[in-house]
């Protein structure tokens, strides 16, 4: 917690809980942080916005500049075949080859786009189809009316994407659907360990499954006030409740006390702690304790019977709660 300087000129509130110190009543986001804690323990603190590469292990780097495409392609699907494919984006010969491919391995099958692509580039399209029980490779000349082959290969170590997600004055539901539809995708397949107020700066872990660190980058720049970053990649998605909790930086502005006090209830603070009054989250939503009978005695300034009630023991809790509330 920050206490700042006062200034005379701006109107101060008593503050509830601390009845001799005096600070000005603020709610923006400049005097709220909020990072994660995920559930290692590690506090999310966004260090690296840049754009990760994948790592390319030495027998696939060597096999890059070491294989000719178009010898590949010639050892795949035989010369005659290549010669043809040459002729459709010449404009000669037939409007389209199709390869028997039944027999061959479905990396065999990847790595023949793949050598297409390198040796004719967008000239021609390419696709695998099933007729009868026979697996063809069939390939056309491109033109607008046939649809491109848009499967992207997968590259990265794991399948499931995380990354850090700093925002300013956006809740985390916003975020998620403003991402969402920057990355042509529904909201839910972002998940999240935990939702981040909106009058806040806050930092969190995000993930979704085989989305490109670009992609990511480019939809959070159209975003006003977020920024991503910190990529990572992880055999399984994140899910609601995996974090230990959240860590908080509060700055109390305009405090007008002494130093004793203010050092007296600091200390206080750090000892003790504070009951965080306010939200459904906070009281829960017990039928023998209604959230609205505690607002009801906070707005009559009856700390004391708020107070009991927060601490009554309700019906089928966890033992671990039974015990914080006696």
């Amino acid at each position: 917690m920050v206490l700042l300087p006062v200034d005379e000129t701006v109107p101060r509130v008593a503050s509830p809980s601390v009845q001799h110190v005096s600070l000005r009543k603020i709610s923006t986001a400049r005097n709220f942080h909020v990072n994660e804690i995920d559930a290692d323990g590690e506090e999310a603190i966004l260090t690296d916005t840049s754009v990760v590469k994948p790592v390319i292990s030495s027998e696939e780097e060597a096999n890059t500049d070491t294989i000719d495409p178009n010898e590949e392609l010639v050892r795949l699907i035989k010369s005659e075949n290549v010669k043809r494919i040459q002729e459709i984006v010449d404009g000669i010969g037939d409007s389209s080859v199709s390869i028997d491919v039944t027999d061959l391995s479905k990396e065999d099958r990847t790595a023949i786009h793949t050598r297409v692509k390198a040796v004719f580039g967008a000239a021609v399209v390419g696709s695998t189809v099933t007729e009868g029980d026979r697996k063809l490779i069939k390939i056309t000349k491109y033109s607008n009316a046939v649809a491109r082959d848009r499967r992207e290969k997968w590259v990265w170590p794991h399948p499931y994407t995380y990354f850090l997600l700093y925002k300013e004055n956006l809740d985390t539901i916003q975020a998620t659907m403003m991402m969402g539809q920057k990355l042509h995708c529904a909201p839910s397949l972002l998940t999240y360990a935990g939702t981040k107020d909106r009058r806040a700066k806050t930092t969190q872990w995000m993930c979704i499954r085989t989305r490109e660190p670009t992609k990511i980058i480019a939809a959070a720049r159209s975003i006003p006030n977020a920024r991503v970053g910190n990529f990572k990649f992880k055999p399984n998605t994140l899910k609601l409740g995996q974090l230990q909790g959240n860590r908080f930086r509060i700055a109390l502005r305009q405090v007008t006390a002494s130093d004793e006090i203010i050092n007296s209830c600091m200390e206080e603070f750090r000892e003790k702690g504070f009951i965080n009054y306010y939200g459904l989250q906070r009281f829960g939503n017990c039928a023998s304790v209604p959230t609205y009978k505690i607002g009801i005695e906070l707005l009559k300034g009856n700390w004391k019977e708020a107070c009991n009630l927060i601490l009554q023991p309700r019906e089928d809790e966890p033992p671990f709660m039974v015990e914080m509330r006696t």
